[in-house]
C-alpha cells in the first residue's frame, strides 16, 4: 500500500471513529509510517564552549585551515582549534558589529548593526581564501532610515518589522589578522519577520575547472509567519529559493550568475536556482559514487510535512500549494481535509513540482496547528569512519516536538521518484526510507557515556534542542545546540588514521626501499643522540625501548617488508635478498665511519 492509499485509509477510519472516539484522542499518523530505528548510534562527546555561545547558528570550515569555525546569532565566528584528544580550544575571529568599525562604515547604527533577535546566519569561506581573503556572511540587519542607495534584490514588499537581510563580502588580510574590506551584494526585504535569509555555503567538492566552484549557494524562506503567507513560486523575488551566484565582482556588476537555469528568462531573477521553498533552513553538498555532486536541503515545514529534498537547477517544489507529496490548504492545521488534502489523480498535468526525497508527517490531531516539529539538515557521511554511518544522510528534528535524529542512505534520495511523468499516478512518487539513531553522550569529555537516548533532546535535557550540524575538515560530524550553546563531536565519525607499520619510516603505509635507505643512514647513530621512529628507530618504544638504530631495528624493517605498491604486478623482493642488501650497505658506512 503506497503513501496515498495509506492517507485515504486512516482517513475514512479517524472518520468511521468520530462518533465514539473523543476527538482529542485520535491522534492521526497522516502517512502511515513507521520509523524503526536502523540500530546505528552517534556517540557524542563534549567538544568545545565557543566564544559568545548562547545561540549557536551554523559551523563551517575554512580552506587552509584544519579549524572549525563556529558562529552565532550575536555575530561572532570563533575558531576552534582541535586539541587532539576529541575536544577543542576557541579563540574568537570575528565579531559582525565590532568590524563594521573596523573597515570604516559611516553610521554603523543606520541600517547596518546586527537585528537583536535574530542577527547572524552563517559564514562562507571563498574557496580561495588563502590568496583573496574573502568570506562572506548572511544576516538580519536593522533596516536603514533611507533605503536609498542599498541595492535590494528582487520584488518583495517589507512589512512593519524593523530589519532585513543582507549578504556581505568581506575581506580579510591575514598579515594584521583584520578585516580590510566590506561590500555589500544585496539585501532583501520579507513581507513577515519570519523565514528569513539563511545559510549560505560553497561546494566544497568543486574543484578548479569545475561549473561549480566559486559559486556561493544561499537560502531564503518565504516570508511569512508559521501561519503561512502564500509565496516561493513568484520568480520575480528571493523569497522561497534557493539562490547561486559567482560573489566576486566582475567590472561594474556586484556579482554574477554563470550557468544559472533562469538567466535568459524576463521577468524572473538570475540569481534563482530553485523556487517553491518554504523555509530551506540547512543545505549540504555530498557525491554520489560516480563523483557528481548533489544539494541536498532540508525544508522546514508548517503543519503537516517536513522535507528533504534534492534539488534539480530550476526546479519548483510546490510551495505554498503543496506540502510533502499532498496539496496545501490555504486554512492550515493538521489533517486530511484540514491543512491539506490528497493529490489528485491529474496531477501529473496540473504542474511540473518536485517532491520530496524524504519526508516525515507530524503525528498531531486533526485540526490542530503548529505543533513545534523543525527538521535540521545534517549532510552524508562519506569519510569511512562508521560503516552503519557511510553514504547516509543524518539529519534531526530540534523544535519541541520529539528530538529524534534520522538517516536516509544517499543511494535511497537519489533513488525517490520525485516528479510525475505524463500519465503517472501520484501513488506512483516514492520516498527514501527514513531510519531514528540511538544516542551517546559524554558530557565531560572524559571517555565515560553519562546519558543514553533515543531523542536529542532528552540526551541533553532541553526541551528543544535547537541543533546545527558541522562538517570538519575531515568529514566528521559536529552537532551544535542553542539551549546547551555547547559544539559536540560525533566520535565515531572521525576517520583514524591508518595504523602504523613497524619499519615504516615515512608512513606512507608500505616498507619498502626507502625505508630501508632510511634505516641505514641513520646505523649506529651518536649514542648521545636519541633517534626516533622517523630516523629508522622502531624499537624506541615498547618492550626494548632503545635509543640507536641497529640490527634489532633492521629485523623489525624486514620482518614487515612489503614494499612499493607493485607496478604491473612486478615482485616484491625477497627479505633475504634484502638483508643481504642492506648488510653490504652496513659494510660501506662501517668502512667509511672508520
Amino acid at each position: 500500500m503506497n503513501v496515498q492509499q495509506l492517507s485515504t485509509a486512516i482517513m475514512m477510519f479517524s472518520l468511521s471513529l468520530s462518533a465514539v472516539v473523543p476527538s482529542a484522542a485520535r491522534a492521526e499518523n497522516l502517512l502511515g509510517d513507521t520509523i524503526d530505528f536502523s540500530g546505528a548510534t552517534l556517540h557524542l562527546k563534549r567538544y568545545v564552549n565557543p566564544e559568545g555561545a548562547n545561540r549557536i547558528i551554523s559551523m563551517t570550515t575554512q580552506p587552509g585551515s584544519s579549524n572549525l569555525f563556529v558562529s552565532v546569532q550575536n555575530g561572532q565566528v570563533s575558531s576552534v582549534t582541535d586539541n587532539g584528544n576529541g575536544t577543542g580550544t576557541s579563540a574568537l575571529w570575528f565579531d559582525y558589529n565590532n568590524a563594521l568599525n573596523t573597515v570604516g562604515v559611516t553610521n554603523p547604527s543606520d541600517g547596518y548593526v546586527l537585528e537583536s533577535s535574530r542577527g547572524f546566519r552563517a559564514v562562507a569561506f571563498h574557496p580561495e581564501f588563502a590568496s583573496n581573503g574573502k568570506f562572506y556572511t548572511s544576516a538580519q540587519v536593522d533596516s536603514p532610515n533611507n533605503p536609498a542607495g542599498f541595492n535590494y534584490l528582487g520584488n518583495s514588499t517589507k512589512g512593519s518589522h524593523d530589519a532585513e537581510g543582507v549578504v556581505v563580502e568581506w575581506t580579510y588580510n591575514s598579515a594584521t589578522q583584520q578585516v580590510s574590506g566590506y561590500r555589500e551584494l544585496f539585501r532583501i526585504v520579507t513581507p513577515r519577520f519570519d523565514h528569513t535569509i539563511k545559510q549560505l555555503a560553497f561546494n566544497n567538492f568543486a574543484q578548479v575547472g569545475d561549473e561549480d566552484y566559486g559559486l556561493l549557494y544561499f537560502a531564503h524562506g518565504d516570508g511569512s509567519t508559521q501561519a503561512g503567507v502564500p509565496g516561493g513560486l513568484g520568480t520575480d523575488n528571493a523569497l522561497g529559493k534557493i539562490l547561486r551566484i559567482n560573489p566576486l565582482q566582475s567590472g561594474v556588476d556586484p556579482y554574477t550568475t554563470p550557468g544559472n537555469p533562469f538567466n535568459s528568462t524576463p521577468g524572473t531573477l538570475n540569481e534563482i536556482y530553485t523556487l517553491g521553498h518554504r523555509n530551506p533552513h540547512n543545505l549540504s553538498f555530498a557525491q554520489d559514487g560516480g563523483g557528481n555532486t548533489h544539494v541536498i536541503v532540508a525544508e522546514a515545514g508548517r503543519d503537516n510535512i517536513e522535507e528533504v529534498n534534492v534539488l534539480q537547477a530550476g526546479g519548483e517544489y510546490g510551495w505554498s500549494d503543496r506540502t510533502g507529496t499532498f496539496i496545501q490548504n490555504a486554512s492550515g492545521g493538521f489533517g486530511l481535509g484540514n491543512g491539506v488534502d490528497l493529490l489528485p489523480a491529474n496531477e501529473w498535468s496540473l504542474n511540473d513540482y518536485i517532491y520530496p526525497s524524504a519526508q516525515y508527517d507530524h503525528d498531531s490531531e486533526p485540526g490542530q496547528g503548529y505543533v513545534g516539529s523543525v527538521i535540521g539538515g545534517g549532510f552524508v557521511i562519506a569519510n569511512n569512519s562508521d560503516p552503519a554511518l557511510q553514504g547516509e544522510y543524518i539529519f534531526t528534528d530540534f523544535g519541541h516536538d520529539t528530538g529524534h535524529v534520522y538517516q536516509a542512505s544517499l543511494t535511497d534520495l537519489l533513488g525517490a521518484h520525485t516528479q510525475l511523468a505524463d500519465g503517472e499516478l501520484p501513488e506512483e512518487l516514492t520516498q527514501a526510507t527514513i531510519s531514528r539513531l540511538h544516542l551517546t553522550l559524554d558530557s565531560n569529555a572524559d571517555g565515560i557515556i553519562d546519558n543514553t537516548a533515543d531523542s536529542l533532546h532528552t540526551l541533553l535535557g532541553l526541551g528543544r534542542s535547537d541543533a546545527r550540524f558541522g562538517r570538519g575538515i575531515n568529514g566528521e560530524m559536529y552537532i551544535s545546540s542553542k539551549g546547551t550553546g555547547l559544539v559536540y563531536l560525533v566520535t565515531n565519525t572521525i576517520l583514524e588514521p591508518s595504523p602504523i607499520i613497524p619499519g615504516d619510516a615515512n608512513g606512507n603505509g608500505f616498507v619498502d626501499d626507502t625505508d630501508l635507505a632510511i634505516l641505514l643512514g641513520n646505523w649506529e647513530s651518536d649514542p648521545l643522540v636519541i633517534s626516533t621512529w622517523e630516523l629508522g628507530n622502531f624499537t624506541a618504544k615498547g618492550p626494548i625501548g632503545d635509543t640507536d638504530v641497529d640490527d634489532v631495528d633492521l629485523a623489525v624493517l624486514l620482518g614487515n617488508w612489503t614494499g612499493p605498491p607493485p607496478p604491473g604486478g612486478a615482485a616484491v623482493p625477497e627479505p633475504a635478498t634484502l638483508a643481504l642488501l642492506g648488510l653490504g650497505g652496513l659494510s660501506v658506512l662501517r668502512r667509511r665511519r672508520s
